[in-house]
């Protein structure tokens, strides 16, 4: 059948995963933020018309918008540090969560954020994301963690191919 605005409405309705195959002239700017906050690889797809819009990403900052606060650079340095402080923290927790939805955003994340606690997680989401991890990070457990988890051994060094980790 031919995809209605009215038919994809009601399976967006249904799910926020329905956004990926609605055609992007009947995406409006409350599916593109709400496919977003439920799913954030989905940025990918958003008109960019929307991602244009101070309002849409207001959405992406803490609830305090410095970009609207007049005079923020007349406030005490400790209260703009604090403020931009909250944005960052903000900003990793979003790259945290895609990080687990697309290991590719992996090479957006900045050194501190590259630990073995995200390589855990990201290699307890699959195996195969192994590939993602630097090769200079991947440890003898966090290739264990990747086997078990479906990884494959052409992404273990090969100094690791060792009898203890056959054990």
């Amino acid at each position: 059948k031919e995809r209605t605005e009215k038919l994809c409405k009601l399976a967006f309705e249904k799910g926020a995963i329905a956004y990926q195959w609605i055609p992007s002239r009947f995406r409006t700017m409350e599916m593109s933020r709400a496919a977003i906050q439920q799913m954030p690889t989905m940025i990918r797809l958003c008109p960019q018309a929307h991602l244009l819009e101070r309002e849409f990403r207001s959405v992406f900052e803490p609830e305090l918008d410095i970009n609207n606060i007049k005079g923020f650079t007349q406030l005490k340095k400790s209260v703009r540090n604090e403020l931009l402080q909250l944005r960052r923290k903000r900003e990793e927790e979003y790259l945290r969560a895609s990080i687990l939805e697309n290991p590719r955003m992996l090479a957006r994340a900045s050194q501190e954020m590259k630990t073995d606690q995200m390589f855990k997680k990201l290699l307890e989401v699959s195996g195969c994301n192994l590939k993602f991890v630097p090769k200079n990070k991947r440890t003898l457990e966090l290739c264990k963690i990747a086997i078990l988890n479906g990884g494959v051994m052409d992404h273990v060094p090969k100094r690791l191919r060792t009898l203890d980790f056959c054990k």
